[in-house]
């Protein structure tokens, strides 16, 4: 569909592939980054807030360390039983 939508042609096409060797470079890259620096500042610039913020304006954090979760409760059984439908 997207070459019948002009959005391919064979000027793409050559630029994706020029540009295709250096995708694993920018992947080995980018993970020599993420293993040097602090998980602290990797989470200010990759989630844009602060590392002790739980949320910001009602928003959860997109990921979470496994610390931050809460802890387990009982499981919370109804009182009445459900009505069986036949």
């Amino acid at each position: 569909p997207y070459a019948w939508l002009g959005l391919i042609d064979l000027r793409t096409l050559a630029t994706s592939l020029a540009l295709m060797p250096f995708a694993p470079l920018g992947v080995w890259v980018g993970i020599r980054i993420a293993r040097r620096i602090d998980a602290t500042w990797f989470r200010f610039v990759y989630l844009g807030i602060p590392a002790n913020a739980k949320s910001t304006s009602g928003a959860s954090p997109l990921t979470m360390r496994a610390i931050d979760l809460p802890e387990p409760q009982a499981w919370v059984q109804p009182s009445v039983p459900w009505p069986v439908l036949r």
